[in-house]
C-alpha cells in the first residue's frame, strides 16, 4: 500500500429541484430492482426495501419512524426540522479510500452522475435526495490512501471544521478516540441512534464504558463487504466429494470446523503430474491471512468479554479456545490440501484466483468475493463460517477491522445538530437506495447463483459479531493472524507471551476512556 495521502478532492453538489425532478425519473430501473424486501442492518429488527416500483418517492407522514409509500414500498425519513433546513450550510464527509486496493475504494458516498452501475447510482440519488431534502451543499473529500488519515487527524487538531464527518477503518477509530479526536455519539445527543438505519449489535457491542466513536449502518455498505464467509465449487464438490448437498450439512448444523476439515483434508491433486503440490494443482481449500482469529470468532471463541460497568475483560486462554485452535489447525495447517496466500511458505500468490481458476474446492474469504466471482464459468455457492460444534447456538461472521469503514464524527465540529440531522439523513436514505442497491440488486440477484445461497447470506447478514479484542488494535488481531500465518499450535505459550501487553494496550484505552466519559 502507498503512504502518500491522496489530495483532497471536493466534488460539490449544489442541488436544486429540477436537478430532483431529473433523479426521479433516471430511478425507475433502480426502485423496480429495489422493491424486494432485504434483511435488517445488523442489530436492527425492521423490515427493510427500497423505494417504491413505480418510481415514485412517496414518504409516510410521520418523520422518523418508516411509513409505506401507495405501493407498499417501505421509506424511511428521519426527523427534521422544517425543511430545508440547512439551505446555504455545507456539509463535508471524508470518505475512506484506498486507491492502491483493487477492494477498498470508496463507493459508498462518490457517484458523479448516473452510469448505470446499481451501487453508483444509489449513491448519486441518495446524494441528490439529502442535498435537496436538507438544503445544504453535499461535498465528498478522498484521503486515507494506503491506510494513511493524517489529513484528516491533522485538521481535526488544528480545530478547523473542515470535515463534519468522516469514514475510519475499525482499528484507527479506536486510535483516535483515545486521542480525542473524536465525538462521543451517545453524548452528541442530535443522532437518532436507536433508529433502524444504524447497527444496534455494533453499539452495544462496541462500546466503552457506555461510549461509542463509531457506527455502522445504511449510511455505507463496505464494512457489509467484510464479512467472513466460505465459498465452494460446485463441480469440484460433485468430483471430488461425492456430491455431498453442503446446504443440507449446514441447515442441519452440522457444518462444523471438524467437518469441514475433513472435506479438505480429502482434496489433494497433482494436476500437472510433477510430483509436488503448486498453486497450478487442486487443493481442498484456500485462504487469506486473517482466517485464523476470525474462524475462532465465528466458532464462538470470546477474545473479550464485558464486565458490569460495560468494560472488556481479557482472558481466552481456556479450553474452548485450546480445542477450537487444535480443530483449525487440522482445517489449515496441511500444505498438500490447503494453502493460505499470506502464510510462510508454501502457498498461493492469489486465493482468490485459485478459486475462481478451479484449483480449489473452498475459499475462506469475504463476502466481496462473491461479487469479484461473477465472471467466474463454473457455478459456487456460498455457505457460513462453520460452527465450533453441532451444539453452537448460531452461525456467526465479523468484519475485518483493518479496512472496514466505520462512520465518526471529528471534535472540532461547531453544530452538532446540523451534522446530526446530515449523517441520519444519509443513512435513513442510505437505507432506501443503497442497501437494497447492494444487497438485492448487486449480491443477492445478481452476484450469487442459487437460492440456498441467497439463504445463507440472509442469515450471514444477521448474525454479525463485534468482538474488542479482534477490532480494537489492541494486538490480538496480529498475534492470532501470526500464530495462523507461521501454522503454528503453540497457543499457550504464544499467549502467556503477550498477555501482558494484550492488557496493557487493553487498559490504557479502558483508562483514557473513562477520562473521557468524566
Amino acid at each position: 500500500m502507498g503512504n502518500a495521502v491522496d489530495s483532497v478532492t471536493c466534488n460539490k453538489m449544489k442541488i436544486r429541484l429540477i436537478a430532483l425532478i431529473l433523479t426521479l425519473v433516471l430511478l425507475i430501473p433502480l426502485a423496480v430492482a429495489c422493491g424486494t424486501a432485504t434483511p435488517d442492518t445488523p442489530g436492527s429488527k425492521e423490515t427493510k426495501a427500497g423505494p417504491s416500483g413505480d418510481g415514485k418517492q412517496t414518504e409516510p407522514e410521520t418523520s422518523g419512524t418508516p411509513g409505506e409509500d401507495e405501493s407498499g414500498t417501505t421509506w424511511y425519513t428521519p426527523e427534521l426540522p422544517e425543511e430545508p433546513p440547512f439551505t446555504g450550510k455545507t456539509f463535508t464527509f471524508f470518505a475512506y479510500t484506498d486507491d492502491t486496493s483493487e477492494y477498498w475504494h470508496d463507493t459508498d458516498f462518490t457517484a458523479e452522475a448516473i452510469n448505470g452501475d446499481s451501487i453508483n447510482d444509489a449513491v448519486y440519488e441518495r446524494n441528490m435526495y439529502v442535498a435537496e431534502k436538507s438544503g445544504a451543499d453535499l461535498i465528498i473529500a478522498h484521503g486515507g490512501r494506503g491506510g494513511d488519515f493524517s489529513q484528516l487527524v491533522n485538521t481535526i487538531a488544528s480545530g478547523d471544521d473542515e470535515y463534519q464527518a468522516a469514514d475510519l477503518n475499525t482499528h484507527q477509530m479506536f486510535q483516535q478516540a483515545t486521542q480525542e479526536h473524536l465525538v462521543e455519539l451517545n453524548g452528541m445527543g442530535t443522532i437518532q441512534l436507536d433508529a433502524p438505519w444504524w447497527d444496534q449489535n455494533c453499539r452495544s457491542q462496541l462500546s466503552i464504558m457506555g461510549q461509542n466513536y463509531g457506527l455502522y449502518g445504511d449510511i455505507g455498505v463496505m464494512y457489509m463487504r467484510t464479512f467472513g464467509i466460505v465459498m465452494f465449487n460446485k463441480k469440484l464438490v460433485t468430483d471430488h466429494l461425492n456430491d455431498v448437498d453442503l446446504y443440507e450439512v449446514q441447515q442441519n448444523r452440522e457444518w462444523t470446523i471438524e467437518y469441514m476439515a475433513d472435506l479438505v483434508n480429502s482434496v489433494s491433486v497433482d494436476l500437472d503430474g510433477n510430483g509436488e503440490m503448486t498453486e497450478d494443482d487442486l487443493f481442498g481449500m484456500v485462504y487469506q491471512g486473517d482466517m485464523m482469529p476470525v474462524a475462532l470468532i465465528c466458532a464462538g471463541v470470546e477474545f473479550t468479554k464485558k464486565n458490569d460497568s460495560d468494560e472488556p475483560v481479557m482472558d481466552f486462554n481456556n479450553d474452548k479456545t485450546l480445542d477450537a485452535i487444535d480443530m483449525l489447525a487440522y482445517l489449515m495447517y496441511n500444505t498438500e490440501c490447503a494453502r493460505s496466500s499470506s502464510a510462510s511458505s508454501p502457498k498461493v500468490s492469489d486465493h482468490h484466483h485459485s478459486f475462481q481458476t478451479n484449483h480449489a474446492v473452498f475459499d475462506v474469504t469475504e463476502i466481496h468475493a462473491v461479487i469479484d466471482a461473477r465472471p467466474m464459468e463454473t457455478n459456487f455457492g456460498v455457505l457460513c463460517m462453520p460452527l465450533f460444534d453441532e451444539d453452537q447456538e448460531d452461525y456467526l461472521t465479523c468484519i475485518n477491522p483493518h479496512v472496514a469503514a466505520t462512520m465518526v464524527v471529528p471534535n472540532s465540529i461547531q453544530e452538532p445538530e446540523f451534522v446530526g440531522a446530515m449523517l441520519d439523513l444519509l443513512s435513513a436514505i442510505g437505507k432506501n437506495y443503497l442497501t437494497p442497491a447492494f444487497y438485492d440488486v448487486t449480491l443477492q440477484g445478481r452476484a450469487v447463483r442459487d437460492e440456498e445461497s441467497r439463504a445463507t447470506l440472509d442469515l450471514i447478514i444477521g448474525s454479525v459479531r463485534y468482538d474488542l479484542g479482534y477490532v480494537a488494535s489492541w494486538g490480538v488481531s496480529e498475534m492470532m493472524r501470526g500464530m495462523g500465518d507461521a501454522r503454528q499450535t503453540n497457543f499457550a505459550s504464544r499467549y502467556e507471551s503477550n498477555i501482558s501487553a494484550l492488557r496493557t494496550n487493553m487498559e490504557k484505552t479502558i483508562e483514557q476512556f473513562a477520562l473521557m466519559g468524566g
